[in-house]
């Protein structure tokens, strides 16, 4: 039988957090231990945990509105109709009604996931976090072993959260997994975290974490690093997450929803500019440049009197390799003339300039 992981977490927070008092129980109804460490410990050997269910309260506010993405396979089904339910999910009594809206582990209500099945899912202030995996380029370890960044964005009172990670095992083994050293979890005073990782069969790995300082904490930063051992280079298609949940220092559980993957391509080392292909051009070329870190970003088309012919570029952007497409026009949507073209990119404390060639 599988240990449950992410009930472990959320026994965790029973046995740490400032809000549940319960105590948390063993399948046979009997008082775990006292410790609180040994509390999860004896969860993680195959008991279970029992979280209090909240009471719905209007005091809370109530639901003006949703908004969801459900995705299908278009080469088996094709969307006809949507439709909302007239029924109430609260009974006259208060207690929830078991509806198979509410049964799926990609929906609401209770989880229906091997390792997360009966957990509430309650609805916090994460539901808009977003987790992301990028490969982090390390030139001291052997060229067979690629390693993984985990990080979470746009967090807010976070207290722990569990997730499994799913990868082809044809092409990856799974070395080990660990928090990093600038760890979200660790922030703050205390920095205290109770981490876990199981990989019981090849092509998954369960992973989870809890603060135990009784602290929260918001904003942007890793979570784990994973070590794989494989012989071929990684691609968004060979991983993808489920059961992932977020528990929030009050103790409520939001569904994890978003995930980025795009970020599994190497990351550039350093500022650079390509030239522009094709070249000479006609209608159209397109330009390269890479940024090793987050930057403000300008890239501009100039005449060689040094006037600014176009702008195609003026952001904030994230670290990455990117592109950028000239059409022979300046900012008015005129056609230029042909000649000779130079194009300039400001990004952080780099700068850099090339030629380029229009011809009609």
């Amino acid at each position: 039988m599988r240990r449950s992981l992410v009930p472990a977490i959320c026994a965790a927070l029973v046995s740490f957090g400032p809000v549940f008092a319960d105590e948390l129980t063993t399948d046979d109804g009997k008082r775990a231990n006292v410790n609180p460490k040994a509390r999860l410990l004896s969860v993680l050997n195959g008991g279970r945990s029992s979280l209090p269910k909240p009471t719905p309260s209007m005091e809370e506010g109530t639901l003006k509105g949703y908004g969801l993405s459900l995705e299908h396979v278009p080469s088996k089904y094709e969307m006809v109709n949507g439709r909302g339910l007239s029924v109430d999910p609260l009974d006259a009594e208060g207690r929830e009604r078991s509806l198979p809206l509410l049964s799926s582990d990609f929906g609401g209500g209770k989880s229906s996931g091997k390792l997360t099945r009966g957990l509430n899912i309650t609805g916090g202030r994460n539901a808009f976090a977003a987790l992301m995996l990028e490969k982090v380029d390390d030139s001291s370890a052997d060229k067979d072993l690629l390693k993984l960044h985990v990080s979470l964005a746009h967090t807010k009172d976070l207290k722990g959260y569990g997730f499994s990670l799913h990868y082809d095992p044809a092409k990856y083994e799974f070395v080990k997994a660990g928090e990093p050293d600038e760890n979200l979890l660790k922030s703050g005073p205390g920095g205290q975290t109770l981490f876990v990782s199981a990989n019981h069969a090849p092509g998954r790995v369960d992973l989870g974490a809890v603060k135990v300082d009784g602290q929260g904490v918001s904003g942007d930063g890793k979570l784990v690093e994973l070590i794989f051992k494989t012989d071929g280079a990684a691609s968004s298609g060979d991983f993808r997450v489920s059961e992932g949940v977020l528990i929030g220092l009050d103790g409520a559980i939001d569904r994890l929803t978003n995930v980025d993957f795009d970020r599994l391509s190497s990351l550039p080392g350093e500022y650079t500019l390509d030239q522009n292909v094709p070249n000479p051009f006609n209608p159209s070329t397109v330009i390269g440049y890479r940024i090793p870190e987050a930057a403000p970003v300008r890239l501009a088309i100039y005449n060689l009197l040094g006037q600014e012919v176009r702008v195609l570029v003026d952001l904030y952007m994230e670290a990455g390799s990117f592109t950028a497409t000239w059409d022979g026009k300046d900012e008015m949507g005129r056609q230029v003339s042909s000649g000779i073209y130079l194009y300039r990119i400001q990004a952080g404390g780099f700068s850099a300039s090339r030629r380029m060639l229009f011809l009609k």
